[in-house]
């Protein structure tokens, strides 16, 4: 597989071992300005490593692959990087010609609690214990979703999938 950036990145890709699988699922969670970073990770450059949303959240880039890519997402609606949530930016649709997007449906999501999946404002918006109670309702909806895409998987059955659509411009 090979990934080519129109917008020029400056990203390192590195293989994951079993000497530094742990120490970069930790980085990958090391939020910045909250939690420390993970410092020079085994076979990886040295520096200190931390999570990548600001960049890697939402990619638009240009996969070149034999097959398909699965891309699991919170929505169908794709950005192109985690300041664009709200602009009008668009992400290159082109570049998911061969990616077989796994969100939740909009039904779904309007079943949840404020019709809507948790989110960084519910800190703000909430008291503690509403959005522990929240967040926790979601995740048992969630594990719903889960259990119905494992059946899918084991049963290989398509006529189980609600819906299954082209992404839109």
């Amino acid at each position: 597989m090979a990934i080519y950036d129109p917008d020029n990145i400056a990203t390192t890709s590195m293989a994951l071992s079993q000497r530094n699988i742990k120490a970069a699922l930790l980085a990958s969670g090391s939020i910045p300005m909250v939690m420390q970073g993970i410092k020079d990770i085994v076979d990886c450059p040295k520096g200190m490593y931390r999570d990548g949303g600001i960049i890697d959240y939402h990619f638009d880039f240009n996969i070149q692959n034999e097959g398909l890519t699965l891309y699991p997402h919170f929505s169908s609606t794709l950005k192109p990087g985690w300041f664009d949530k709200n602009l009008s930016r668009k992400a290159r649709l082109q570049h998911y010609d061969k990616t077989v997007l796994l969100c939740p449906s909009a039904e779904f999501v309007a079943s949840l609690p404020f019709n809507k999946i948790p989110d960084r404002s519910d800190f703000v918006e909430m008291k503690p214990a509403q959005r522990l109670q929240y967040w926790q309702q979601v995740f048992v909806e969630s594990e719903k979703l889960a259990e119905h895409f494992k059946g899918f998987y084991q049963q290989q059955n398509i006529h189980s999938i609600k819906s299954i659509e082209p992404l839109l411009a």
